[in-house]
């Protein structure tokens, strides 16, 4: 019987996964990539002749092509150069899935600029491609890499029409010694706080596979900068970096302990009127939020174009929130608060299980959620399923049997594509505790439509259907609906039902400067409420520009400016609200894997 499922359950991929190809078309370079292809193939006196057939030749050379940040094609002097660490060939080498003398496998060769591509700190552009080679039964591959400014300021700030929301600025050293180090400090501002920490991180300890990363930060208030909370971040292991791999681990530490706060659009504390009380309470919407995460994994992966990754392991979850009622607040209007505003606090210590399947294919575009970069998206059908018990005997608040299961699929459009992504997951306690949640996203971005730009189109659609933790969704601010107030602040779209709707017209990147810009036009709309019954959309409209400067990141530097059809207080039509903040407004759906270096913090 199982065999039979296993049959079932492969043949299932293998379809879906073909399916998923019918409309792909063959990988091509931007205008960017082409251009540096060019130059790069000229200084190494070789043509720039793109072998269409290089499958099973023999690679008689590699060269691989470190850029410096600036060149000739922007107007920044050249000298700047020397104050920037530049990537040794070697790391960029060790990240490679082929040698020469090898046979050309073109799956380890995708793979490999896929890998390149995931460093996204250090690396912009990555170009890897096969050349003719000296005879017709031999190809070169040419690897072409440029770097990000490595001594810089990381920052990324949400700016709209009440003046700076948020700020984050990180002095770092992103390369240092050119062996991809990271080492840097921190300083966050929110409304009502700001924090000071540091970070180290190592892609590659020593030359191994072995990933570190250590984190920590102070919190103060912003009023009166008494010192507030803390949080921070350790995670060690070997994590899984091609489809080859068979074992992997990972050790992982969270921990967050601040106030959590509803705020007014001048960035002050709301206050909280209980309705079963004559007086106004005036308690102010705020309560303590620790969350403590910590885990172990491993995982054995099978397979190498239909892949299955089993992980198994042990992880901690622990929520504190808590209220310190003032002096004259009654018990009513204690209660009333709790209910309404605090989540419950919660334990749990779980052993689990995990298995994730999805299939190697992949669609190689540009212009979709970046700019004259490439961009690769994982095709075909991907499945999660996770179990966790947990028990009173062993720490865990509750005795309950968790499942989260999920599914995807994504079909290439040309170079656009449809992508839907189904999760649920549900606590099944014993005792009646249930806390359970589901969500169904649906995107489309359509081929480039006569070579201008394409739409964007995204559904998204979320329910706590069982609230036992009393937790609740929210939407505003600069994501998915534009003009209204934040998430976090009075009057945002709140509740445990939640469902945006999104479009967009994103132009074609223009290349000024070696700046790359667009220009896009949204509509959205969403809402936040206690049942789907309450479900109110508002809506808005707006125009936006769209900057990348590939020496300096791989993500788009977005400015918006969005109009509410209904204003909230402090937010209106005209002249509506603008923001300046980094990434597009909605992120791709994935199904995304828990994983102890990725804790869910929702």
């Amino acid at each position: 019987m199982r065999a039979a499922l296993w049959v079932a359950l492969r043949a299932l991929l293998v379809v879906l996964s073909a399916a998923s190809l019918v409309a792909a078309e063959p990988s091509k370079l931007t205008d960017f990539e082409r251009r540096t292809l060019e130059e790069q193939a000229e200084r190494l006196g070789v043509p720039a002749e793109i072998d269409a057939h290089p499958e099973g030749k023999r690679i008689e050379r590699v060269d691989t092509v470190v850029l410096d940040v600036f060149d000739e094609h922007d107007p920044v002097p050249d000298f700047a150069n020397i104050f920037h660490s530049m990537t040794r060939k070697s790391v960029v080498q060790r990240e490679l899935l082929f040698r020469q003398g090898e046979r050309y496998v073109g799956a380890r060769v995708d793979e490999s600029a896929r890998n390149l591509r995931l460093l996204t700190q250090q690396l912009s552009l990555v170009i890897v491609v096969p050349l003719r080679g000296s005879a017709p039964d031999r190809v070169r591959v040419l690897v072409i890499v440029r770097d990000i400014w490595s001594l810089r300021l990381n920052n990324d700030f949400s700016f709209t029409g009440h003046g700076l929301q948020t700020l984050h600025l990180q002095p770092i050293e992103q390369n240092l010694a050119g062996l991809h180090t990271v080492l840097g400090v921190d300083y966050t501002l929110q409304p009502d706080t700001y924090s000071f920490g540091a970070l180290v991180s190592q892609n590659r300890i020593l030359g191994t596979s072995l990933y570190a990363l250590a984190s920590g930060a102070s919190i103060f208030n912003r009023a009166s900068g008494a010192a507030e909370g803390s949080r921070g971040n350790f995670v060690f292991g070997d994590p899984l970096r091609e489809t080859r791999q068979r074992w992997a681990y990972n050790v992982s530490v969270y921990w967050d302990d601040e106030m959590s706060r509803y705020l007014l659009a001048n960035g002050h504390t709301a206050s909280y009127d209980a309705p079963g009380t004559p007086e106004d309470d005036a308690i102010p919407k705020e309560y303590r939020a620790r969350r403590y995460i910590g885990g172990y994994e491993a995982v054995r992966s099978f397979g190498l174009v239909e892949k299955y990754d089993l992980y198994f392991g042990i992880e901690l979850d622990r929520r504190e929130n808590q209220h310190t009622p003032g002096v004259n607040e009654s018990p009513v209007a204690e209660r009333e608060f709790l209910d309404a505003w605090v989540p419950l606090s919660d334990t749990r210590v779980s052993p689990f299980v995990q298995l994730r399947t999805h299939v190697e294919h992949y669609l190689h575009t540009a212009n979709l959620e970046t700019l004259a970069l490439a961009e690769d998206y994982r095709l075909g059908p991907e499945a999660l399923l996770r179990v966790y018990p947990a028990s009173s005997k062993f720490a865990s608040t509750r005795n309950l049997l968790g499942v989260l299961a999920g599914a995807s699929l994504t079909l290439a459009l040309g170079d656009g594509l449809l992508r839907g992504v189904a999760e649920n997951r549900i606590e099944y306690e014993f005792e009646g505790r249930h806390d359970a949640d589901v969500l169904a996203e649906l995107r489309l971005a359509t081929p480039t439509v006569a070579g201008i730009g394409r739409f964007v189109f995204d559904g998204l659609f979320r329910d706590r259907y069982e609230n036992y933790l009393n937790r609740y969704f929210e939407l505003g601010g600069d994501t998915r609906l534009r003009g209204y107030p934040h998430a976090g602040y009075e009057n945002s779209a709140r509740g445990p039902v939640a469902v945006a709707l999104n479009a967009e017209f994103r132009t074609r990147s223009l290349d000024i400067f070696s700046v790359h810009s667009g220009l896009a036009a949204f509509f959205d709309a969403g809402d936040a409420a206690d049942d789907v019954g309450h479900l109110y959309l508002r809506q808005s409209a707006g125009v936006g520009l769209r900057f990348l400067i590939p020496e300096l990141d791989r993500v788009v530097l977005r400015a918006d400016w969005a109009f509410p059809f209904e204003p909230a207080p402090g937010y209106t039509t005209f002249p509506g609200t603008l923001y300046v903040t980094y990434e597009q407004a909605m992120s791709m759906p994935n199904l995304e894997t828990p994983t102890v270096t990725r804790p869910n913090l929702h």
